[in-house]
């Protein structure tokens, strides 16, 4: 599998790259790289639909593309657009302008500029997966109830009430990065889901033995720690 820097061109680049289905197959490889997976849930058991671009979990059910959860997921440019510019923008010393790409792709100085802001921003955080062992933890930030006026105090907002607060979902790779999410709510799926997409299979995961983590052993290797029993 060729990588997208082992060309020297970006005619040699979009020869080889020349089709939507060629891209998707490429892609499919790098994020399947591991086996495949439901993006929703983790579920190891995936269908693939005869048309071959759209999957089905065998576990929640539920459908998904190959481009579902990652930066390409809510666009509806091609593929292959997404791939010249991630090309350009990974090739280009200097750095290209939003008006540059649109000349280069053949959108819109808007569409350009999504583009360009989605894939630093990936670059930025580390958009690949976290590996090894991880450790979970989640957390609520917002200040107390008890240090507020007692007019602005709102009622029913203790331990994990999202009322007030808002609830995080942290990752950290021992010896490497740290990932941070807000989520609505840290539900049990909530968390599977953010689990999922940033931790590599395979990955060793250590939480504590809030309910929520209580399905991760279902996809990865799992220990929990019980502070209620003294264990830290």
């Amino acid at each position: 599998m060729k990588n997208m820097l082992d060309f020297k061109t970006l005619t040699d680049f979009t020869d080889h790259f020349c089709d939507e289905e060629t891209c998707r197959q490429h892609f499919a490889s790098v994020r399947f790289r591991d086996g495949e997976y439901c993006v929703h849930c983790g579920h190891k058991e995936i269908y693939k639909f005869n048309d071959s671009k759209r999957y089905r979990c065998a576990k929640c059910k539920k459908d998904f593309t190959i481009k579902n959860g990652t930066i390409f997921g809510d666009s509806k440019l091609p593929l292959r657009k997404w791939y010249i510019a991630l090309y350009l923008l990974a090739t280009s010393g200097k750095g290209i302008s939003s008006y540059q790409l649109a000349k280069q792709l053949g959108v819109t100085q808007k569409a350009a500029w999504f583009m360009a802001h989605r894939i630093r921003a990936a670059k930025q955080q580390g958009a690949h997966q976290l590996s090894g062992t991880i450790e979970v933890d989640e957390t609520y930030v917002g200040g107390l109830e008890k240090n507020k006026h007692v007019r602005n105090r709102v009622q029913g907002t203790q331990g994990r009430s999202p009322k007030t607060k808002t609830p995080i979902v942290g990752m950290i790779q021992r010896g490497g990065e740290v990932r941070a999410s807000v989520v609505d709510r840290v539900t049990m799926k909530a968390v599977e889901a953010k689990v999922c997409a940033t931790a590599k299979s395979g990955s060793q995961i250590i939480s504590d033995d809030f309910l929520s983590y209580a399905r991760i052993g279902k996809m990865f290797p799992h220990q929990s720690i019980g502070h209620g029993r003294g264990e830290y």
